[in-house]
């Protein structure tokens, strides 16, 4: 991933936006993270109860810390990978901006310790889960509050028990003030003071059944024959709740710190190729330069650690170059060739000047030969030294021209100065040509003194060496005034400086009495604060020992409580047992006279049905004896109209 390559200023200007565009969105996905910690501390915050030993703090207070740091970090990287998109804001201070890339590789090494402490905080959660559930699971039948919770957690995650639906098998849930201890039914299912049967809560039963819930007696078929799938929830609590924060909290969290690391590193990779593109640029003195950008120098662009040092030695020479290359350029300007290249590059030109400086020096030689041998005569006739017959034959020889191969020559100036106006010259002529370097070679000594005798060629020599020492005195001179001048200007800087650092000094002391007497101010708010802040602590720990106190007493008075509580439920726990016993005797004496009243009812209804019958026997009786008679009125009646009928016949 981390190459070494060449970048141009449209390059960097590319890496400038990409790196603005990666830290805009890396600051809102910080706040995208610092949002998912809140929400985590609120959802784990509202599960507190059923994570035992658990602190709901830790995991987003690190995320929120992350988050915060992340905001501010990639705020300031926004602001200098922006400002390196273009020269002109280019920042030159390259210590900052490798500062900034070593923050934020810290900020990669914050995210991925956070990702660690998510997968340990998984494992702390699930081992909580299961302490926490386990102890209300035990504390159902005596503790109202958990009970409620259990049972809401239940329905809202369709879920039963620590695993599974059996846990509730194993543990008395039900509390033995809502049981007949004493029947038969069930002594059996008391086990060391606890009710334990195959019964689960009312919250167990699944929402899907579409029968009637069976949860007393689950493992009995017997009583439920005719269901053979149990209708209570299979799922465990743990897996259920666990399942929801690995869906909710745990895997969107860590789904964003691997993404927040992934364009953290890209981040980092991109900020140091365009640090290292932009610092090499700087190195060269040309901003604007196609430069090698890389994340480790000797590194990445297929080079081993030989390479490295062969390219430091590389460096060495290229620096050396360039300083070559500006000190040219800076001679070029001024008007001078340097080096062969230069040459080369300008024969043509060069070649033509040399010809024509050539011709223009062979020219000069002849008219000066010539002007030589007039002043040799004219100084032998006089008896004069030539000097003096050159300055007296000045104005006949501005008036001569020398002729050379049909060609007017330059007019003649004096003594040795022709070679000079044939310089003059050729400047004018080439006057558009900057570079002059060409006609700046030394002048010639003129020829008199090889033909004048010995002892003229004396006085000249020691004429010149008057003069030579003269100028020499004077150049002295002159050098002593400029030292004098500079020594003088050197103490006038000097005495400038102290004075400057007399005043710095003095306003440094000013300073620092300002700062003794600011620092002596402080000082005394500070005692004040810490006698403030000591007097807020005596208060505090007034406070702490007073609410320790009131805490102990609440305690005491709780436990007094809970005592006269217990007490309480003893004495009513005997009062209904004494109830019941009395109830009991009254429900005996009841059954007893009920039993008695009915023998009398039921003696007094026989006495009576005895009576009846005896009535109803004696009233058959007479009616029969009735009917008898009735029966002997009915035949004698009959038998008398027989007879009547009878004599008539």
């Amino acid at each position: 991933m981390c190459i070494t390559i060449t970048v141009g200023e449209t390059g960097r200007r590319v890496m400038g936006l990409s790196t603005t565009v990666l830290n805009i969105v890396l600051v809102f996905l910080s706040l995208t993270l610092f949002i998912a910690a809140v929400g985590i501390r609120y959802k784990l915050d509202k599960r507190l109860e059923l994570m035992n030993g658990y602190d709901s703090g830790a995991l987003p207070f690190y995320m929120m810390l992350t988050g915060g740091l992340m905001f501010f970090c990639h705020l300031v990287a926004i602001k200098f990978c922006y400002d390196a998109t273009n020269v002109d804001t280019r920042s030159d201070k390259h210590h900052l901006f490798v500062a900034l890339i070593l923050v934020v590789m810290a900020m990669f090494l914050f995210i991925f310790i956070n990702i660690i402490i998510i997968l340990v905080h998984a494992g702390k959660i699930r081992s909580s889960l299961e302490e926490g559930i386990g102890g209300s699971m035990k504390a159902y039948k005596s503790d109202l509050a958990r009970k409620v919770t259990m049972d809401n957690v239940q329905t809202e995650f369709e879920c039963c028990g620590v695993q599974s639906y059996k846990d509730w098998f194993q543990i008395g849930w039900v509390n033995l003030m809502y049981i007949n201890t004493e029947s038969d039914d069930v002594k059996r299912y008391l086990k060391g003071g606890e009710f334990i049967k195959d019964d689960a809560p009312f919250s167990c039963c699944s929402r899907d059944s579409k029968r009637a819930c069976v949860h007393h007696s689950v493992l009995d078929f017997k009583i439920h024959r005719n269901y053979e799938a149990v209708n209570l929830n299979n799922v465990g609590c743990v897996d259920a709740v666990m399942a929801y924060f690995k869906a909710v909290l745990i895997v969107p969290t860590a789904l964003l710190l691997f993404v927040i690391l992934i364009l953290e590193a890209i981040d980092i990779v991109v900020m140091r190729m365009l640090q290292t593109s932009i610092f090499t640029a700087d190195e060269i003195n040309d901003p604007e330069a196609a430069t090698e950008a890389y994340c480790i120098k000797g590194l990445g662009g297929g080079g081993d650690v030989r390479e490295l040092f062969r390219r430091k030695k590389d460096d060495q020479d290229t620096e050396r170059a360039n300083r070559e290359r500006e000190e040219r350029e800076l001679l070029i300007k001024a008007g001078y060739f340097v080096g062969k290249q230069d040459r080369l590059a300008d024969e043509n030109e060069r070649q033509t000047m040399l010809k024509k400086e050539d011709a223009g020096e062979n020219l000069g030689q002849k008219v000066k030969n010539k002007k030589n041998k007039q002043i040799d005569k004219i100084a032998v006739e006089q008896k004069v030294s030539p000097e003096k017959a050159d300055g007296k034959s000045q104005e006949k020889r501005r008036s001569l021209t020398e002729t050379t191969n049909g060609k007017e020559s330059q007019p003649v100036k004096d003594d040795h100065q022709s070679q000079v106006g044939w310089k003059q010259w050729l400047e004018k002529k080439w006057e558009n040509n900057e570079r002059k370097t060409w006609f700046q070679r030394e002048e010639r000594k003129p020829a008199t003194e090889e033909i004048l005798p010995k002892e003229q060629r004396t006085t000249l020599k020691k004429e010149e060496k008057k003069k030579k020492g003269e100028e020499k005195e004077k150049k002295e001179k002159k050098e002593k005034k400029k030292e004098e001048k500079k020594e003088k200007n050197k103490e006038e800087k000097e005495k400038k400086e102290e004075n400057k650092e007399k005043k710095e000094e003095e306003k440094e002391k000013e300073e620092n009495k300002e700062k003794k007497e600011e620092n002596k101010v402080k000082k005394e708010e500070n005692k004040e604060k810490k006698e403030e802040n000591k007097e807020k602590k005596e208060e505090n720990k007034e406070k702490k020992e007073e609410n320790k106190v009131k805490k102990e007493k609440k305690k005491e008075e709780n436990k007094e409580k809970k005592e006269e509580n217990k007490v309480k439920k003893e004495k009513k726990k005997e009062e209904k047992k004494e109830k019941k016993e009395e109830k009991e005797k009254k429900e005996e004496k009841e059954k007893k006279e009920k039993k008695e009243k009915k023998e009398k009812k039921e003696e007094k209804k026989e006495k009576k049905e005895k009576k009846e019958k005896k009535e109803k026997k004696k009233e058959k009786k007479k009616e029969k004896k009735k009917k008898k008679e009735e029966k002997r009125e009915k035949t004698k009646k009959e038998k008398g109209k027989r007879r009547k009928e009878q004599p008539k016949k």
